[in-house]
């Protein structure tokens, strides 16, 4: 396997090299015709882009409303758990209360 990557490696090197030898240096020349699609299709990519980037900005939203709606939902919940904490815990005061008084009473008629 080593020996077959060398010499792919090598390969590429000197096609590499071969190419860039090959290469001028005169620059090509641009038709007029070839510009504007080349603009046109520009301008079609943009479009496409500003509207890949609304729709991303529009799922982010939502997805940032979602998230909103989802924490107050928590947040209620959380409140709902407690203000029933507290109530089952007065009403457990309230118990031990009416049994300490009932107790009372009665060791008060036992004497």
């Amino acid at each position: 396997m080593d020996i077959l990557g060398f010499f792919d490696g090598l390969f590429s090197f000197f096609s590499a090299s071969r190419a860039a030898q090959e290469i001028s240096d005169d620059t090509p020349r641009v038709d007029p015709a070839s510009s504007q699609k080349g603009d046109e299709k520009a301008k079609a990519l943009a479009q496409q882009n500003e509207q890949s980037k609304q729709r991303r900005q529009s799922r982010l939203k939502k997805a940032q409303e979602q998230k909103r709606e989802l924490a107050q939902q928590v947040e209620q919940r959380q409140q709902q758990i407690s203000q029933q904490k507290q109530e089952i815990a007065t009403q457990r005061k309230n118990r031990a209360r009416a049994n300490a008084k009932t107790k009372d009473y009665s060791r008060s008629r036992e004497r």
